[in-house]
């Protein structure tokens, strides 16, 4: 049934008010319901939200275990401010990280990166859909940008494992990382790391669906 409280209020606004108050009022009125919207609908999308964010994680630490890596962590690519364009400008963002007991966390420095601060290494995994470096020394000569922040990160050996979505579309990529010595994975591993990545994007994909 019509809201007639609502429909009478509307009447009066018209009569006392001229058109472009009126006008005024109700983009306000829009505004106001809109974020009140958006607001109770992040409420009640919290707790599954919560729930994936316990799955990735939970995904990330069998990853320690199974592969006895130092760090496992989830990125994803998002977009960024607007260029003067109109163009976004991508980022990239550590979301979700595990650390063995002992290993530094690099989750909090490793926010809104711009995917052109790392285009080669952005671009390889594009094409490849992974990157396996046994010693994070051979980056010296490759990607001496990559190699610092590697290097800074107290890495010797890393492995990535890109995510895609149905339509191949690039969402992210999970990474684990060897902070103690180099470490070459063996087949077996890989697998396991390749199994658990494509678990942690379907987990990813799932809440973008519902979202």
């Amino acid at each position: 049934m019509p809201d007639w409280a609502l429909i009478k209020t509307f009447l009066d606004l018209f009569t006392k008010y001229d058109l472009y108050q009126v006008i005024l009022v109700l983009i306000v009125w829009y505004l106001v319901k809109k974020i009140l919207n958006k607001h109770k609908r992040f409420k009640k999308d919290l707790p599954g939200k919560i729930a994936v964010d316990l799955k990735v994680n939970n995904a990330l630490e069998s990853l320690i275990v199974s592969t006895q890596c130092s760090r496992a962590s989830l990125y994803q690519y998002h977009n960024g401010d607007v260029n003067t364009e109109g163009v976004h400008m991508g980022k990239c963002s550590n979301t979700h990280e595990r650390v063995q007991v002992g290993v530094k966390s690099i989750i909090g420095g490793l926010q809104n990166m711009p995917n052109s601060l790392y285009a080669g290494w952005n671009s390889t995994l594009l094409k490849e859909k992974e990157i396996c470096c046994a010693d994070a020394n051979e980056l010296k000569e490759k990607d001496i940008s990559m190699y610092s922040t590697i290097h800074s990160q107290g890495v010797e050996s890393f492995y990535v494992v890109g995510l895609f979505s149905i339509d191949m579309l690039p969402i992210g990529f999970v990474r684990i990382d060897y902070c103690y010595k180099p470490r070459k994975l063996s087949e077996y591993e890989l697998q396991i790391f390749r199994a658990t990545s494509l678990k942690i994007c379907g987990l990813i994909m799932s809440r973008r669906v519902k979202a």
